[in-house]
C-alpha cells in the first residue's frame, strides 16, 4: 500500500505521539519511515541572522546544530 511513511517532527509532544501510529502504518504496509525536521527562518533570525544576510559558514553551523538536535 505505502512505500514510505513521512513523519514531520517539531520537538513537540504532540508530534512524538504520532510515532506509534506511523510505526503501525509502516509495519502494516511493509514501508520505511522517514522522520523529518525543518529549519525555518524564525530560527535563523533568533540566531542573529537575517534571511538576506546568511553566510555559508553560519548556515552550516545552524544545520549542524539542528541535525544534532534532531
Amino acid at each position: 500500500m505505502y512505500k514510505r511513511v513521512i513523519v514531520p517532527l517539531d520537538g513537540s509532544e504532540m508530534a512524538e505521539r504520532a510515532l506509534p501510529h506511523a510505526t503501525a502504518l509502516a509495519r502494516a504496509s511493509d514501508a520505511s519511515i522517514l522522520l523529518i525536521s525543518g529549519v525555518g527562518y524564525p530560527y535563523l533570525e533568533r540566531k542573529g541572522l537575517s534571511s538576506w544576510a546568511l553566510q555559508q559558514a553560519a548556515l552550516d553551523q545552524v544545520v549542524r546544530e539542528e541535525t544534532e538536535q534532531a
